[in-house]
């Protein structure tokens, strides 16, 4: 059966109460939470919920629907997603993280 695709997804109606989350809050605030979000709405729109960063405008295309970031401000904010708050993982392409990864 063909898996119907949705214009929304599910998230936690205690998400802004996660750790990993409060943390991002800790150091970017509330517009860092809403840039998170903005961020998981790319993921969700794209194949597989995975972004190519390897791309070379990657970050520019980024900043351009996150806005008011430039490319670096984007750039350091998905390496403290992945690196710091652990809310992203890196493999080929960026990507939410499965229960089991």
């Amino acid at each position: 059966m063909k898996q119907k695709d949705n214009h929304w997804f599910a998230h936690d109606k205690n998400a802004m109460n996660d750790p990993k989350l409060m943390s991002l809050k800790a150091v970017y605030g509330m517009k860092g939470y809403g840039i998170w979000w903005a961020l998981m709405e790319v993921l969700r729109g794209s194949e597989g919920y995975r972004y190519n960063l390897t791309e070379e405008f990657a970050y520019t295309h980024l900043s351009r629907l996150l806005e008011e970031m430039t490319p670096d401000e984007v750039r350091k904010f998905i390496d403290d997603c992945i690196n710091r708050f652990k809310l992203l993982k890196l493999k080929k392409r960026l990507h939410l993280p499965r229960r089991n990864d």
